[in-house]
């Protein structure tokens, strides 16, 4: 029998009438509303100061345009060191001993510190990962060798000159040098979901003028030969 629609099916098949709905899109107003959900956030590894702002990857970010400034901990689970099963796992754990196989049973972590940026003239946020940026553009001369001091530089001085931004607690309590304070994720979306939620609460979080920003390192030359000594 050929499939094709013969006349007396014709009364079988049901017409479906479709209405257009919802509202008709128009041109942007030019108000930029972080409401779409989660932002993707644009990676910025270089940049510079300029008068008025920042250059970003070659965006231009003015210092009044910056509403929200927030920074988050991610921990990345790395698996484990443990061998593969059967005759090399066993020749493996003669040579570590017991105790070696019971350590390299337990699991591994990567921490990723992230610094997100949030302008008004901008529809996503602009994050820097700790671990992945050039901070010889951005600090020329008095960047270093370690990169927490360099970060910790960084975070500081951009938080100086945007006076009209403000702050989430972990940057908050990262500026001040209380790292057991901030708070660590367990994936990045659980970060993003929680700057969401403070961008609809910004009046209730900290200023940047409410915060000592005195500080221009992580750790002062006296600690520093404290701690080597």
């Amino acid at each position: 029998m050929s499939d094709e629609l013969q006349p007396e099916d014709a009364d079988s098949v049901e017409l479906v009438e479709t209405f257009t709905t919802g509202e008709k899109f128009t041109e942007s107003s030019g108000q930029v509303l972080h409401e779409r959900g989660i932002p993707l956030a644009l990676r910025v590894r270089s940049g510079f100061f300029e008068e008025g702002g920042l250059n970003l990857e070659g965006a231009q970010v003015s210092w009044e345009d910056i509403e929200y400034i927030a920074l988050g901990i991610i921990h990345h689970s790395l698996g484990s060191l443990e061998p593969p099963k059967g005759m090399v796992r066993s020749v493996v754990g003669k040579i570590m001993g017991k105790n070696d196989r019971a350590d390299a049973k337990a699991p591994r972590y990567q921490e990723s510190i992230f610094l997100d940026l949030y302008s008004s003239k901008h529809d996503a946020p602009f994050r820097f990962e700790a671990a992945a940026i050039n901070y010889r553009s951005f600090l020329g001369k008095d960047a270093l060798y370690i990169s927490q001091h360099n970060f910790y530089r960084l975070v500081v001085r951009i938080a100086r000159a945007s006076t009209q931004a403000r702050v989430n607690d972990n940057a908050y309590y990262y500026i001040i040098r209380r790292r057991d304070q901030v708070k660590t994720y367990g994936a990045i979306y659980d970060y993003e979901l929680e700057s969401q939620t403070d961008l609809g609460r910004l009046e209730f979080l900290r200023t940047t003028g409410e915060l000592d920003l005195t500080r221009d390192s992580y750790i002062s030359e006296e600690e520093e030969l404290q701690n080597v000594e």
